[in-house]
C-alpha cells in the first residue's frame, strides 16, 4: 500500500520513514473503509472520515496530531466532490499531506522541562555572588527552581502560540 501511496504522490524511489509509511497506510485503508460504504457522499460523514483518521493516528502513534480546522475540511471537501471519481482517493490522501502537522510543543516543551531545573540552580548561584542581588541567597532553591521552570514553560507556550498566530486561552 504504500507504494500505492508514493506513486499517487510521485515520490518513487524516495523512502518514507516509518511513521510515514504508518500514516499513509492508515489513510488509504481508513479511505477505503469509508468509499466502499459510500460513506463519504456528505459533508458530515466527510469530516467524520477525516476525524476517524486522526482519532486512529493518536491512538497507534501517540498523541501527535492535531485536527485540522473546520474551515480546512470544509474546502477540501468542496475540490473532493468535484473530482473525478478517480482522483478522490489521490486528493483524500494529499490533504492529509498538506495539513498533517506533527505537535511540536510537546518536544519542546519537554525540552525546556528538563533543561531549565539545572540552568535556574546555575543561574540563581551566579547571582547570588552579586553584590546587588545578595537578597537571592534567602529564596530557597526549592521555590526558586520550580519558578524558573513554570516561567519558562508557559514562555514556550505562549511563544509557539504566537508564531502559529494562536491566540492564548
Amino acid at each position: 500500500m504504500g507504494m500505492v501511496l508514493s506513486a499517487a504522490l510521485g515520490t518513487v524511489g524516495v523512502s518514507l520513514s516509518p511513521r510515514r509509511q504508518l500514516v499513509n497506510v492508515l489513510v488509504e485503508a481508513i479511505y477505503k473503509q469509508y468509499a466502499e460504504n459510500d460513506g463519504l457522499a456528505d459533508f458530515e460523514n466527510f469530516h467524520l472520515a477525516i476525524l476517524d483518521i486522526y482519532s486512529t493516528f493518536n491512538k497507534v502513534l501517540g498523541k501527535h496530531y492535531d485536527e485540522p480546522p473546520l474551515s480546512d475540511v470544509k474546502a477540501k471537501y468542496d475540490g473532493w466532490k468535484g473530482a473525478d471519481h478517480s482522483k478522490k482517493q489521490e486528493i483524500f490522501v494529499n490533504f492529509f499531506e498538506d495539513i498533517v502537522e506533527e505537535n511540536r510543543d510537546h518536544t519542546t516543551m519537554v525540552f525546556t522541562g528538563v533543561m531549565i531545573p539545572p540552568a535556574a540552580m546555575v543561574t540563581k548561584r551566579a547571582l547570588e555572588k552579586q553584590p546587588k542581588l545578595w537578597a537571592l541567597k534567602h529564596v530557597p532553591d526549592i521555590v526558586f527552581v520550580p519558578s524558573a521552570t513554570a516561567m519558562a514553560l508557559i514562555s514556550v507556550k505562549l511563544s509557539s502560540r504566537a508564531m502559529l498566530g494562536q491566540h492564548s486561552s
